[in-house]
């Protein structure tokens, strides 16, 4: 949690995509060069440098990012360079990243593999 906290602190709230607790929304969400928060729900596909998905979270699609780090809830494909499964976690489907730590408490139920997207060749 820690390297949240300090990814954080070195953008400014403008240069986030928010979706908040409470808020739900459905289709393709491209964050670009910024981090993308998932504090809502979101069903479809989302792209970007960073996705987190916060303990409220709850996605229902696809995640293609460079890093993703979950506390909520993830169902679907997410392929990644790298990958923070955190406590209290749940994470369902099929995961490609070539660097990943789940905490324990953590539940993951799917397969794993290493992302061909995010080979030392063809990083972002």
């Amino acid at each position: 949690m820690q390297s949240d906290i300090a990814d954080i602190e070195n953008t400014t709230v403008s240069e986030r995509t928010w979706l908040n607790p409470g808020v739900s929304a459905e289709g393709r969400l491209d964050g670009g060069r910024w981090p993308v928060d998932i504090g809502g729900q979101f069903k479809g596909e989302i792209s970007g440098n960073e996705v987190i998905i916060s303990q409220e979270g709850v996605v229902n699609g696809s995640i293609i990012a460079e890093r993703v780090v979950i506390h909520g809830v993830f169902n679907g494909e997410l392929d990644c360079c790298e990958l923070e499964i955190c406590e209290n976690a749940r994470v369902e489907g099929e995961i490609k990243s070539n660097n990943f730590s789940v905490t324990m408490g953590a539940e993951v139920v799917g397969s794993v593999s290493k992302s061909k997207k995010f080979s030392e060749k063809n990083a972002l």
